[in-house]
């Protein structure tokens, strides 16, 4: 008996929405004989998942129609939904499932923190030090609630969302990783002796990302190269501020593809990571993949750096600062927690995480 599985993301080529990202990683590598993966693209699918005779991808109706075919794309016959999105419409079609009387169990992913003010208190609480969450709207806000409460069960990505999942939601939790595809991310072959130290970071140039902090960096540190990959609404106006203040070791080259960012990691010799609202980053976990040690806030508690193994676990600028310039000190130090890195990596490449994703998915859903 086939067992389908409706998943409501876009596996696009170039999409590189981090949970769309995830899903395709996944989708790609599933492969039990008895399921049957049901998704969605806009444009040209990722070659990769279409390859997988398993999946089966529907293409939704251009331009504003879009949203409500996905909506109806929640209503296919299926035994179970996985990774359901939190937009107005994601919402809407999970309704209208269970108004119709046509339920089947949910099974959610919880990956970062969104919420206000009162949510990081409440958080904060819970842990017994300061959160931070990626701000927005009390309407999303209610709907990732409404969405996490609703689910039958919930896959957090950390041992830190999976705890705070259980006390938000209920103990209707599972741990698992994320992957990295380590074809892709890995150390250089080529050491690097005489050129100049880079730092890198990799992340949307938005106000959350706090890349001031790094100009900050940059300028502290003349003697390093510094380049932010990624793309925002704040890079052309950060990029006149380094040029106002004469800072000429920095650079927001804009957004790279996958193949781009996997080749600036292996040139660079640290990774910093000056935003405090995540969940676990993947920029992390590519950079360690890269052999990179990085330093990184502990406000979210990233299970990919581990404090003076690979890279440095702060608590404030002033701490970021510090540690970054013993790295940047010490070849020596830069080098071991490198290896480190890719040593930990080892345990998160795609072809080892997929397979336990889809068989305690499947444990679920048969539990149903």
């Amino acid at each position: 008996m086939t067992i389908r599985v409706i998943v409501p993301r876009v596996v696009d080529e170039t999409n590189l929405n981090a949970q769309n990202l995830n899903a395709r990683s996944l989708l790609a590598r599933f492969g039990r004989e008895e399921c049957e993966w049901l998704c969605t693209c806009y444009g040209k699918p990722d070659p990769v998942v279409s390859a997988n005779p398993s999946v089966k991808i529907t293409r939704l109706a251009p331009w504003r129609f879009w949203p409500w075919h996905t909506a109806l794309f929640y209503q296919n016959s299926a035994d179970a939904i996985f990774y359901p999105g939190v937009q107005w419409f994601d919402w809407l079609a999970l309704q209208l499932r269970d108004r119709m009387r046509r339920s089947i169990p949910v099974v959610a992913t919880f990956e970062g923190l969104a919420g206000d003010v009162a949510r990081e208190q409440q958080i904060s609480q819970i842990v017994g030090h300061p959160v931070y969450c990626q701000r927005v709207s009390t309407e999303v806000l209610h709907r990732v609630d409404c969405t996490l409460k609703r689910a039958d069960h919930i896959f957090a990505i950390s041992p830190f969302l999976g705890a705070l999942a259980r006390k938000l939601y209920g103990d209707k939790c599972s741990v698992l990783p994320l992957g990295i595809d380590l074809d892709k991310f890995a150390p250089s072959d080529s050491p690097n002796l005489d050129r100049r130290k880079k730092v890198v970071s990799v992340g949307n140039v938005q106000d959350h990302k706090r890349p001031e902090t790094f100009i900050g960096l940059a300028e502290r540190f003349r003697d390093a190269q510094f380049s932010w990959i990624g793309e925002g609404d704040r890079r052309s106006s950060l990029v006149a501020e380094a040029a106002r203040r004469g800072i000429q070791n920095l650079s927001f080259p804009g957004a790279f593809t996958r193949t781009q960012i996997a080749d600036e990691l292996r040139t660079a010799d640290v990774f910093v990571m000056p935003s405090r609202a995540e969940g676990v980053p993947k920029a992390t976990q590519e950079a360690v993949a890269s052999g990179l040690p990085c330093v990184v806030f502990g406000y979210y508690e990233a299970p990919s750096v581990i404090n003076g193994r690979n890279g440095y676990v702060v608590w404030s600028d002033a701490e970021m600062e510090q540690r970054l310039g013993e790295l940047l000190e010490s070849p020596m130090l830069c080098a071991d927690m490198g290896r480190c890195s890719y040593e930990i990596a080892r345990a998160w490449d795609w072809t080892l995480v997929a397979p336990q994703w889809e068989q305690r998915l499947l444990e679920i859903i048969e539990a149903f």
